[in-house]
């Protein structure tokens, strides 16, 4: 059962919009990452960047292609700096567990998915 708090979560993760930071890139596949607040933990400012970061040379060291991408609140109330990462599922949920993220987001064939990571989904 997941708690109110994770209920809360999920429900501002499903409302997410997406701003590219410069023009789409042309992946097929890939996910949508964020370094910030991990498990969903608010950090100031200056923590999320240091972890974007380390999350950046991360990707860099493994040879990844990547593209900034930022989440945020319908409202614009609440924005994070993410990387859409070119690579395959398992690959990026691993990623998400090592920065501590409850979830990512999947982009198939132009759909968006939500993962659950850390937040544990009951099953329907």
């Amino acid at each position: 059962m997941l708690s109110k708090l994770q209920q809360n979560l999920w429900q501002l993760y499903q409302s997410t919009v997406f701003e590219w930071q410069s023009s789409s890139p042309d992946f097929d596949d890939f996910a949508i990452i964020t370094a910030h607040n991990p498990r969903g933990n608010v950090c100031c400012a200056e923590e999320n960047m240091l972890l974007h970061q380390q999350f950046l040379q991360e990707l860099l060291l493994g040879d990844l292609r990547f593209a900034p991408i930022v989440g945020c609140a319908p409202d614009n109330s609440h924005r994070e700096l993410s990387l859409a990462v070119a690579c395959d599922l398992p690959y990026a949920l691993e990623l998400a567990r090592r920065w501590q993220q409850n979830a990512i987001y999947w982009v198939a064939q132009n759909q968006l998915y939500l993962y659950s990571v850390l937040i544990s989904m009951p099953r329907a």
